[in-house]
């Protein structure tokens, strides 16, 4: 039986899109609420689980990694910049975020 990369492909272009729509809504809804980064960063966490239950693994990894640089720049100080104090904060974050992916991921299996 041969395999339809084509479709694959579209399906994971999707998920990508409809999800930095749901990121884009998640960020304004707890920018505007004032919620601290412990809160948004719960907010992420549960709309990245669902959003890996729902699609493929890559979209997931990359919409996670868009999630990490969104909690950074509008919730973790100081606001409105990527900086971050400690360079392991970088990797601590974003192999945070791909563990939670892929447990979720796992999990909808």
């Amino acid at each position: 039986m041969k395999r339809d990369w084509k479709s694959k492909f579209w399906r994971s272009g999707a998920q990508c899109f409809l999800g930095a729509i749901g990121l884009a809504l998640v960020t304004f809804v707890c920018f505007r609420f004032g919620l601290k980064p412990a809160a948004a960063g719960f907010a992420y966490l549960i709309f990245m689980a669902l959003l890996a239950l729902l699609g493929s693994f890559i979209g997931s990894v990359i919409l996670s990694v868009a999630a990490a640089g969104c909690l950074q720049y509008f919730f973790a100080p100081p606001i409105f910049n990527f900086r971050m104090d400690a360079p392991e904060d970088a990797h601590r974050r974003f192999l945070d975020n791909l563990n939670h992916c892929h447990q979720s991921h796992s999990e909808g299996v």
